[in-house]
């Protein structure tokens, strides 16, 4: 699967100017800590991590991180969504992305492992989760954020 960049997408007309410019101005709002989400799939419209972020990050301004990689000190691996404070991993997961190599899928099962390991709490996500249960998945954050905000709460 070819991956592309929002010049890129705008250029195959995959995107219009509106999105591109709603997209670079979503890319410069993020600070140092994380990758840019300017990703898209060539074989479908918006990778999940992308819709993904795009129905999180509005409901949470300022406090979910792209692709953040300072979970675990000494390791380079990135959670696709996090929420550093509260220690909050969500992943997308699916086959295409996780499974199609056991390499792929042992990588992601040490990296889960660690991030326990450090205090974090971790959510999974498949694509049709992210495509048909958003409210669901918007209550599952939300929860988890609830719990580790409150006195006495697991952090």
């Amino acid at each position: 699967m070819k991956r592309l960049n929002i010049s890129q997408a705008l250029k195959y007309k995959m995107i219009t100017d509106e999105q591109a410019s709603q997209l670079r101005c979503e890319s410069r709002r993020r600070n140092r800590d994380i990758c840019q989400p300017e990703t898209f799939c060539a074989l479908s419209n918006l990778s999940p991590q992308v819709r993904l972020w795009r129905l999180v990050a509005p409901v949470y301004p300022g406090r979910a991180k792209w692709e953040y990689s300072r979970a675990v000190p000494g390791r380079q691996f990135r959670i696709d969504i996090a929420f550093p404070a509260e220690k909050l991993a969500i992943e997308v997961d699916g086959w295409q992305y996780h499974g199609m190599r056991k390499k792929d899928f042992q990588r992601d099962r040490i990296k889960q492992n660690l991030l326990v390991i450090h205090g974090w709490k971790i959510l999974r996500y498949f694509v049709y989760e992210i495509n048909n249960q958003q409210d669901n998945i918007l209550y599952q954050i939300k929860t988890v954020l609830t719990c580790s905000n409150m006195p006495g709460g697991k952090k």
